[in-house]
């Protein structure tokens, strides 16, 4: 089957009801950001990558993008209840392979990682810290492709990022002023306890007799 009948069989076998009119356009696209398929409800669009996902994978792949769009929700209950509704229909068609890619889809989201505000204002901040001359923009580029977001998608959802990327700056800032104040002090009095303390026969020793 091409991409196109892909969808097709999704449509009519999974979501008879959903997109009537057909409003949402579907294409296979070279990148997205380390994602593997994509749903934009402000464009209604769903993107999938080309090329990582074959025969029941890309079907399963599929079944989720479009349940983010007919349950208008992200990984949430509205989600899960749809991915468990077209598990269901898999079984009764006899489709044991599809059923079972998206129970494993259910079981991770269910119960597994969930990405939280404060885990990623905390790798901000990592970020800082290992490498204090990185710029807020290199920031959202190496934590949304890790976490397979597009940049408005991970600045809308983390709108705080950027506060925390500032506040983060300046306190790496005074950390290196602290630090090098406390060495040139440390410095500066071990080279006082030298003088001071130098044996008087050092200058001596240098006369030639």
């Amino acid at each position: 089957m091409t991409f196109t009948e892909r969808v097709e069989f999704v449509r009519s076998t999974f979501f008879p009801r959903w997109d009537r009119k057909r409003r949402w356009q579907f294409a296979e696209v070279d990148d997205l950001d380390g994602s593997q398929g994509r749903c934009d409800r402000e464009v209604k669009t769903i993107r999938i990558l080309a090329g990582m996902a074959t025969g029941d994978e890309l079907l399963a792949l599929v079944i989720h993008e479009i349940g983010h769009a007919a349950s208008n929700d992200y990984h949430g209950g509205r989600w899960l209840r749809t991915m468990e509704a077209a598990a269901e229909i898999a079984d009764a068609k006899g489709l044991a392979a599809i059923a079972s890619l998206l129970r494993q889809q259910i079981s991770g989201y269910r119960d597994g990682f969930r990405m939280t505000a404060a885990m990623i204002y905390g790798e901000v901040e990592n970020c800082v810290v290992g490498a204090p001359q990185i710029t807020f923009p290199q920031v959202v580029d190496f934590l949304r492709r890790g976490y397979g977001m597009s940049q408005d998608q991970f600045l809308r959802r983390f709108r705080r990022a950027e506060r925390v990327f500032e506040k983060a700056q300046q306190e790496a800032r005074e950390s290196a002023d602290a630090k090098a104040k406390w060495t040139a002090y440390h410095a500066g009095v071990g080279r006082l306890s030298k003088e001071r303390f130098a044996c008087p026969c050092a200058k001596e020793s240098n006369v030639v007799q």
